[in-house]
């Protein structure tokens, strides 16, 4: 069981068992524990930030790599269209991919 705790139950039993001083020393004790709990947080919270900026960044370049490839795959569907109308649907979605990996690279 916790220290802290087992001194609350004790001074709820009987409030004349357990001193002043070691109520103050008890609640010092946890008030400390809990900075140093909210410094860790703190903490992990800036580590998960930059890694989380990092895996962003891991997926921007990814989906910019994704767009590059569809860009590269239309072009060569527009190419290779057996007729006009086709062929400008695939440019079209081709010129899309380029719009999204000139937005994904700005």
């Amino acid at each position: 069981m916790n220290e802290h705790i087992e001194l609350v139950k004790k001074f709820l039993t009987d409030d004349t068992s357990v001193t002043e001083e070691e109520l103050r020393a008890n609640k010092d004790a946890v008030v400390a524990r809990a900075a140093a709990a909210e410094a860790a947080w703190e903490a992990s919270d800036y580590k998960c930030d930059a890694e989380y900026a990092s895996f962003r960044a891991a997926i921007a370049a990814e989906a910019a790599d994704a767009a590059a490839d569809a860009a590269a795959l239309w072009a060569f569907r527009a190419a290779e269209a057996d007729n006009l109308e086709n062929a400008e649907y695939y440019k079209k979605k081709a010129r899309e991919a380029i719009a999204e990996y000139e937005e994904l690279t700005r």
